[in-house]
């Protein structure tokens, strides 16, 4: 019997330092299109830091006077686990857990978000 049997998982999503790595998203995205920004950007949500960090990182950008505005952010979830998608339509304050099904989608297919607060509104 390992370590991983004895002792809880502490994900990196659980850091609050760790959006603040995957800001550089939005670093990198607009360095790669010559320095300017796409209209929209389409990016899948588990826990939903790479979707926060992003607009961090977008947000600094426009602060900073680099960018005259923050895309368009489209967050995705697999219709067999989207609790994120569930309490927007809802207008939940936070998400509420959910049964997660099967799907190919399972990189992103958390029930319980762990930022599944109202920071998407």
């Amino acid at each position: 019997m390992g370590a991983a049997s004895k002792s809880p998982y502490a994900s990196h999503c659980w850091n609050p330092y760790f959006l603040h790595g995957t800001k550089t998203f939005a670093f990198e995205v607009w360095e790669q299109m010559g320095w300017k920004t796409p209209d929209t950007l389409v990016l899948p949500i588990g826990h939903g830091t790479l979707f926060l960090g992003a607009y961090l990182g977008f947000k600094e950008l426009k602060e900073s006077g680099m960018i005259k505005k923050i895309p368009k952010m489209v967050g995705i979830q697999s219709a067999s686990c989207a609790p994120l998608y569930q309490a927007f339509k809802k207008d939940w304050k936070e998400t509420h857990p959910i049964q997660k099904k099967e799907t190919i989608a399972e990189g992103i297919a958390i029930a319980e978000p762990v930022r599944g607060g109202r920071s998407w509104k």
